[in-house]
C-alpha cells in the first residue's frame, strides 16, 4: 500500500456540534465512510445529509467540509489516494498542523 498511491487513511470522531473545513487536499482525492453519527456533508457547491452506513467520494481538488450536526460523536474513515507517486510524496512533504494534546 505505501508504494502506492494510496496516501492515507484516517479514523475520525468529531463531537457534536464540530466540522471539518472547508478544504481541499489538492491532488489527494477521499472516500469518506460514516461509521456512525450524523451530520452535513458540504462537497463543492452541494450539501447533503449523511449518517451511518454512507460512503461520500471527494475528487481531487474538490472543496469538502464535514459538520456534525447531531447529538452523538460522527465517527468516520477517510481514506486519502493521490492522483500519483509524485502528488502523494508533495502531500507527505508539507508540515501539518499539530493537535493540542488530549484534556485529563
Amino acid at each position: 500500500m505505501f508504494s502506492t498511491a494510496w496516501s492515507y487513511v484516517d479514523h475520525i470522531v468529531l463531537p457534536p456540534g464540530a466540522s471539518i473545513g472547508p478544504q481541499a487536499t489538492g491532488d489527494i482525492a477521499e472516500i469518506i465512510y460514516v461509521m456512525a453519527g450524523s451530520g452535513v456533508a458540504r462537497v463543492g457547491g452541494e450539501t447533503a445529509p449523511i449518517r451511518a452506513l454512507d460512503v461520500a467520494p471527494i475528487r481531487s481538488g474538490e472543496t469538502h467540509g464535514i459538520e456534525n450536526t447531531g447529538d452523538q460523536p460522527l465517527e468516520m474513515i477517510v481514506v486519502g489516494i493521490a492522483k500519483d507517486l509524485a502528488a502523494k510524496e508533495a502531500f507527505l512533504a508539507t508540515p501539518r498542523p499539530t493537535r493540542p494534546p488530549p484534556r485529563p
